[in-house]
């Protein structure tokens, strides 16, 4: 399970084979079904075994073992279910480990160094910076003094 914004995510491996959305009103609903996940895998069904994780933009990725070793693939789902896709296939996966057989998906995911919120540095003057300007504006009210001065004798 992993936790996201208000929403807790868990995969359930048992007789639902989907990722479920907990709310921290306590409202659960079924985020990816296994109809879903075998439409996107072409698998038999769904192993959800390899774990969950969320990244900042609140996409959803989910390790799904299928329904043997062999169907091992990582999925990718919106925050609200609404579009399941591959994001890394078995083949892929057998690829990246010649010579280790086929992978099998069984853990946890996590993303490395992701910021729960980035915020960008808002550009501030430092306090020689504020002397400057204090400075800059008194010239300047000089400078219009002076010259409401000459207008007036003038």
């Amino acid at each position: 399970m992993t936790f996201f914004g208000d929403s807790l995510y868990v995969l359930d491996d048992g007789e639902c084979s989907c990722v479920l959305k907990i709310t921290l009103d306590g409202e659960i609903s079924v985020l990816v079904s296994e109809a879903q996940i075998t439409a996107a895998t072409d698998n038999g069904g769904a192993g959800l075994e390899g774990g969950i994780a969320v990244n900042q933009r609140a996409e959803v990725f989910i390790g799904d073992d299928g329904d043997s070793p062999r169907d091992s693939n990582l999925l990718m789902s919106t925050s609200k279910g609404s579009s399941v896709s591959l994001f890394i296939t078995t083949q892929e996966l057998e690829d990246f480990f010649p010579g280790f057989g086929q992978p099998i998906l069984l853990g946890s995911i996590a993303f490395e160094g992701v910021d729960a919120c980035i915020v960008a540095d808002i550009p501030t003057l430092s306090e020689w910076g504020l002397i400057a300007m204090v400075g800059g504006l008194g010239i300047v009210g000089l400078l219009v003094l002076a010259i409401r001065r000459r207008k007036v004798t003038a």
